[in-house]
């Protein structure tokens, strides 16, 4: 089943190359480079599912999934959180902003097979 899917990371080749590998899963796929653009389109695609980048340049991905939720509705998708330098306490923050998973860069094909298959 084709999702909604924004992929936000601030380095343009990490951003486009993972949302060229889920169009070719046959999604619709939009990326964003910042929070600031990342939000904008969050209210416009209405995304299903949203992979952040944790370390994403000033701002944090586990802060802008938590305003996405809140401050776009986006309640009902799912928020996987990414990151090139795992640290220890990546994955429980990530956990405890409310992101469904936690991966670490570079993220293959099959994970993002797995993550996409419907839920109900």
């Amino acid at each position: 089943m084709p999702r909604i899917i924004l992929v936000v990371d601030d380095h343009p080749d990490t951003a486009e190359t993972t949302a060229a590998l889920l169009r070719t899963l046959g999604h619709e796929v939009y990326s964003a480079l910042s929070a600031p653009s990342a939000l904008a389109m969050a209210n416009v695609h209405r995304p299903q599912v949203v992979f952040v980048d944790i370390n994403l340049g000033p701002d944090n991905g586990c802060e802008l999934a938590q305003r996405m939720r809140r401050e776009i509705g986006l309640g009902s998708a799912r928020f996987y959180a990414i990151t090139g330098n795992p640290q220890e306490n990546s994955r429980a923050e990530a956990l405890a902003a409310g992101c469904d998973g936690y991966f670490t860069k570079p993220v293959d094909l099959a994970t993002f097979q797995s993550v996409l298959q419907p839920t109900d």
